[in-house]
């Protein structure tokens, strides 16, 4: 009689565990996909590792890190550069190619800009000096200091310049930030930093604000 039970008994306890170790092999199977490739980071960083730095600017400028990263592919690099020309105030952020081309260049998009840390004032685009409108400029900063400064940060991220629209009409002041978007950098010498522009990209213009008249 136990024997008899023993074989009842099988197909029921099989039954009860079969489910259980899909399940284990399904969650497995979840965890699997949850795992990301990590996102290689290169370039011209001065005298720490882009890595470092793009860590400190991700607990900064969270919005654009995260941004640019998902613009880049993890089948791409990331590369940040700081140049001299630009007083060590500014990181250029661009997505490389991981190969080469045929001709020997590496090409990639830019991305956009960030302030290296400490340097958010030099890095905000400035209003025009030329403009007819510089009236304006005191009115503003002393109105709506706090709108003026996220434009001139948001400008300053697609490494653009100021025109400053107004309309007697509807009076109002508008900042229009314009700026080249699809610039395609090169490398010629593998070191993850452009050395000039492949291709010039479009011109785009983006109102930033919009203001009363005083």
């Amino acid at each position: 009689m136990k024997l008899k039970n023993l074989i009842f008994l099988l197909p029921l306890v099989t039954s009860l565990v079969s489910p259980l170790l899909d399940w284990e092999l399904f969650n497995s199977g979840i965890a699997l996909g949850k795992t990301d490739k990590k996102q290689i980071i290169k370039g011209s960083c001065g005298k720490e590792k882009c890595e470092t730095l793009f860590q400190k600017l991700n607990n900064l400028y969270p919005e654009y890190t995260n941004k640019y990263a998902k613009e880049c592919p993890t089948n791409q690099i990331l590369g940040l550069a700081i140049y001299k020309d630009d007083q060590d105030k500014k990181i250029y952020f661009t997505c490389w190619n991981s190969k080469k081309e045929k001709d020997g260049n590496r090409y990639g998009s830019y991305l956009g800009s960030l302030p290296t840390p400490g340097n958010e004032k030099k890095f905000l685009t400035p209003l025009p000096t030329n403009s007819p409108d510089n009236q304006y400029h005191q009115y503003l900063q002393k109105n709506y200091a706090n709108e003026l400064k996220k434009a001139q940060f948001r400008c300053a991220t697609n490494s653009g310049n100021f025109k400053v629209l107004t309309s007697e009409a509807q009076k109002t002041i508008q900042l229009q930030c314009y700026f080249q978007a699809g610039v395609n950098f090169m490398d010629v010498n593998n070191d993850w930093v452009s050395d000039g522009e492949a291709t010039r990209g479009a011109g785009v213009d983006q109102i930033l604000g919009t203001f009363p008249m005083p």
